[in-house]
């Protein structure tokens, strides 16, 4: 997977991530966080989601790529 510059993020749209942020001081671009723009990208969030974030948020980050990539396996069950 190719590395994400910051200007290639900051060029992405807000429904390119599972959670987009509103724009603050330390993000200026209001971007979010979770890419979801590839597929790889994809699986590297759930990944990432599965260690890293509370399991409601993990809930709806597994809702959200099967929303975006209904044909990709995802574990855990909740889609």
């Amino acid at each position: 997977m190719a590395k994400l510059s910051y200007h290639q993020r900051v060029k992405m749209t807000k429904k390119s991530f599972a959670f987009p942020e509103k724009k603050t001081k330390s993000n200026p671009a209001g971007k979010g966080g979770y890419p979801l723009d590839t597929a790889n990208r994809a699986r590297s969030a759930l990944s990432r989601g599965a260690h890293n974030l509370s399991p409601e948020k993990d809930a709806e980050l597994k809702r959200k790529v099967h929303r975006r990539y209904p044909n990709m396996k995802i574990k855990g069950g909740d889609k």
